[in-house]
């Protein structure tokens, strides 16, 4: 598995990206990109923590993997 497939816990925050609340990863070492994540928990300004992400095999996108958890 290359780096960029590999899990690591990361910690994401929902914002408004047009129409749609997004998730981006906000720990460091990451790039800007979008957080496929369950739009049934997505919350604008709220933070979340993940077990991972990975980046997708498109590209362009990670994937959360794991728990989520919303942090206060």
């Amino acid at each position: 598995m290359g780096a960029d497939r590999r899990r690591r816990r990361a910690a994401g925050s929902g914002r408004q990206g047009g129409e749609r609340l997004r998730v981006r990863v906000v720990s460091p070492g990451y790039e800007s990109w979008n957080v496929q994540f369950p739009k049934d928990i997505r919350e604008a300004g709220a933070r979340y923590l993940v077990d991972g992400v990975r980046s997708a095999g498109r590209g362009g996108f990670y994937r959360a993997y794991g728990e989520i958890r919303r942090l206060l």
